[in-house]
């Protein structure tokens, strides 16, 4: 079978809660390849396709290596003793380069730390890194559970579950280090997200959905955050630089400054920003917990930097604006953060979003309902195989269909910057 590359594929608890690790521990160039294949393996929270589709449109969007794809196998209520025995089957047969593993959050039971199943878990996250080894994957990291949010989580007392999965993704780091493999700290950057969030905007803000830990979006965002460190490391989107006085301009990679004269810079970007977006289920939302995540700074820098400004100048970029000083700007202005709410590439980006999501709802069924149960079907009736290798092939087929949709919505962004002396 072809490799499916389609297409000829509040204040932190500090007494119980403390930082896995201060940043993702990942290589220096993080090794992406044109027409890499990313799996991502998990529970229910992973077949949300929440956190999932966050990373698969930053990879797809953002970065300067479009022909990356990517596939979402979540299973619900899946701990790793279960994945383990369907991996070859259900993920490995289709030979991903990269695979993210993120579970954790059943496999803790909902209760306080207990030894044995951490240790059944240790084990069985080895194995499933050693068969991942096996297949042929290139990358493998290793993600920590999230956290549970720390007012309507009822399980259990919040903090006490927050902490056995600290613990449980301390295990993560070691069998990292361990096999040699990476590792991503998702469990930390939502805490902390959350906790800032919450003693700014209120006690009403929440990183899950009512039953406390399947995350919201603001908390899949921030776990998008954890795997992206690793996955990409620090990111510049791209940088515009202008001579005001001279009106000329330019631009890196991923941006064609098309015209540039008296203030007034044309561009043609194929690499797109980051775009934000709220949940129509407040409290959540990706940009609503934006201002408490590093995300913009560290991976979506759009930066503009412009020499012999206006002592005060307004920059206008699609249909906003906004005033920095000379100095501000020369220093350079991340536009993808000063323009959050509304900037040229929000609509654009949607459209690739919504194509991801409509591909990643398809994966499910094809998965859950025919790959997994696909062996003990060959066996039980060999008469059939032809048939039922023929509807592997419709399923393939559909999946390209959707892959290709988001392929088409990825256009170039014709977008435009006023500079002027503000009034």
């Amino acid at each position: 079978m072809n490799r499916m590359r389609w297409t000829a594929r509040l204040v932190l608890l500090a007494t119980l809660v403390f930082p896995l690790v201060a940043q993702a521990e990942t290589p220096s160039a993080p090794d992406l390849r044109e027409g890499d294949f990313v799996a991502f393996l998990g529970d229910s929270i992973t077949q949300q396709r929440r956190y999932t589709a966050l990373v698969e449109a930053y990879l797809v969007a953002c970065q300067p290596k479009p022909a990356l794809r990517a596939f979402q196998f979540g299973w619900s209520g899946d701990v790793l003793a279960n994945i383990t025995p369907r991996v070859e089957n259900d993920v490995i047969r289709f030979t991903p380069e990269i695979a993210t593993i993120c579970y954790g959050m059943n496999d803790g039971a909902y209760r306080v730390f207990d030894p044995e199943r951490a240790e059944t878990y240790r084990e069985g996250l080895k194995l499933l890194v050693q068969k991942l080894k096996a297949g042929k994957a290139r990358r493998i990291i290793i993600g920590t559970p999230g956290a549970v949010d720390i007012t309507t989580f009822k399980r259990t007392d919040p903090p006490v579950y927050n902490d056995t999965l600290r613990r449980f993704g301390e295990i993560g780091r070691a069998v990292a280090k361990e096999e040699g493999v990476e590792f991503a700290d998702l469990h930390t950057p939502m805490l902390e997200s959350e906790t800032q969030a919450k003693a700014t905007i209120g006690k009403d803000f929440t990183i899950a959905n009512p039953d406390g830990f399947h995350p919201n979006w603001a908390g899949s965002m921030a776990m998008a955050y954890g795997f992206l460190k690793t996955l990409v490391g620090p990111q510049e989107i791209g940088t515009i630089n202008v001579d005001y006085k001279s009106g000329s301009a330019d631009a890196t990679a991923g941006h064609t400054v098309k015209s540039a004269k008296d203030g007034r810079i044309e561009i043609e970007s194929t690499r797109y920003a980051f775009c934000y977006f709220d949940d129509p289920n407040p409290p959540g939302g990706t940009r609503r917990i934006a201002p408490f995540l590093p995300f913009s700074e560290e991976l979506n820098r759009f930066t503009l930097i412009v020499k012999d400004a206006p002592a005060k100048a307004k920059v206008t970029w699609g249909k906003t604006s906004r005033e920095f000083t000379a100095e501000e700007l020369s220093r350079g202005v991340n536009l993808s953060a000063a323009f959050i709410d509304d900037n040229p590439f929000a609509e654009p980006f949607m459209k690739v979003f919504r194509a991801i999501e409509a591909k990643q709802r398809f994966e499910i069924p094809m998965i859950k309902s025919f790959v997994s149960p696909l062996p003990a079907v060959q066996s039980a009736v060999p008469e059939r195989n032809a048939e039922l290798a023929s509807i592997l092939k419709t399923f393939q087929s559909k999946h390209d269909e959707l892959d290709a949709v988001i392929r088409k919505a990825l256009v170039p962004v014709q977008h435009t910057i006023r500079i002027e002396a503000a009034n």
